[in-house]
């Protein structure tokens, strides 16, 4: 048995690996050779969902065949571990109950799936010496196994768009491992997992490419009054983060949109820019991100008065308001190649708003000519401040 885990251990940690690599790639190739833990998922579709999901977990109260009773809640709370780490939001039911109640209460609490989950077989084993002198049963030795069983389904409309089927073991090396529902969490994680579309063995928890990782930071804002000041922190920079602020203003984690608009707007109240660069900046750490064009989106516009002592006043698509003048100034870019216009506001500090091509349009509409270095410029007043649109045909 020695030489066999020694063989293992030599045959995953062979080839270029950090040594964290070469941990979880010895773990992975022993569990599927018996010697530890080992579990099979098995899912009916594809499916992803959002990284912002809110989740509602509930288990059944069936009572599973196999000769063992584990505690009656134990694959929610499991559950509820593995996918706390993963999604910001969830909740769960404190003791089994029917689906048709935890889909009333996965509603009412204004989850947007309710993953319902049971255990469909437990079998315990004699697995160490304390067994043993409980039981004293030639034919109840051996390893500990269970099948656990997953319905995901959308509240909203009460589809179901997802079922999984785990089967787990023990190893032969795991003997302490004394109870089925010992088995159960780490596939239950890695559901979790599965669900953003990063569920493979080599997966680890605190790499920067994780999707724990946006919610390490939301729990780093500290609450205050107004906007953080991020102009005083300066955390180590932690690497980049796949998150990315495309040209409409949409928000991507992990390559699928953020589709609650309260994190973006949380999200986007500890950005800063340092030179051409983007970061997420908490008092702990600074992450990069990427943005295509400009981390806002001046999404409407309010005219008050008119001539010179006319007020713009832009919202953006976080719900900020900026009043256009000597302290947020309007530019207009101009492509070299299409002659297109790219026209912008000043939001705060270097930030700024992709002025939207509908918004634009209500700016031309009131631009008025005015000569400027001996020529006439179309542009429009705020503030007391002129800003100049493009060259009068």
């Amino acid at each position: 048995m020695r030489s066999l885990v020694l063989l293992l251990a030599v045959l995953a940690l062979g080839g270029c690996m950090t040594v964290s690599d070469m941990a979880e790639g010895t773990r992975y190739q022993m569990s599927d050779a018996g010697l530890l833990d080992h579990s099979d998922s098995r899912r009916v579709n594809n499916f992803r969902i959002q990284p912002d999901s809110f989740i509602y977990i509930a288990q059944g109260a069936f009572a599973p065949p196999g000769g063992s009773y584990p505690r009656p809640n134990v694959v929610a709370e499991e559950a509820f571990k593995g996918f706390v780490e993963y999604f910001p939001m969830v909740r769960r039911a404190r003791a089994p109950e029917g689906l048709d109640q935890a889909m009333g209460e996965a509603r009412d609490a204004g989850a947007h799936y309710l993953l319902y989950t049971r255990f469909a077989k437990a079998d315990d084993r004699i697995g160490n010496s304390d067994e043993w002198l409980d039981e004293e049963a030639v034919d109840r030795l051996g390893i500990d196994g269970g099948v656990i069983q997953i319905m995901l389904i959308e509240t909203s409309t009460q589809y179901l768009i997802d079922t999984a089927r785990i089967k787990s073991r023990g190893g032969l090396l795991t003997f302490h491992d004394s109870k089925p529902e010992d088995l159960i969490g780490p596939p239950l994680a890695q559901y979790a997992r599965s669900l953003l579309g990063v569920g493979d063995q080599y997966f680890k928890e605190n790499t920067m490419s994780g999707p724990q990782k946006a919610n390490d930071l939301l729990g780093q804002i500290p609450k205050t009054k107004g906007l953080p000041p991020v102009h005083l922190w300066n955390p180590d920079f932690c690497g980049d983060i796949d998150m990315r602020i495309a040209r409409d203003g949409t928000w991507y984690y992990l390559g699928t949109p953020i589709g609650r608009k309260p994190m973006v707007k949380l999200f986007s109240t500890i950005m800063r820019r340092d030179g051409d660069d983007y970061f997420l900046i908490t008092p702990v750490e600074k992450v990069g991100i990427k943005v295509d064009d400009a981390p806002f989106v001046a999404i409407a516009v309010e005219v008050e008065g008119e001539g010179e002592a006319q007020l713009l006043r832009f919202t953006t698509n976080v719900d900020e308001t900026v009043e256009a003048g000597p302290e947020h100034l309007i530019r207009v870019e101009i492509d070299p190649t299409t002659q297109e216009p790219a026209p912008y506001v000043h939001v705060r500090t270097n930030l700024e708003a992709l002025i939207h091509r509908n918004v634009f349009y209500q700016l031309v509409e009131l631009a008025v000519s005015r000569e400027i270095d001996g020529q006439r410029w179309l542009g429009v007043w705020s503030g007391g401040e002129f800003f100049r649109i493009g060259l009068e045909p």
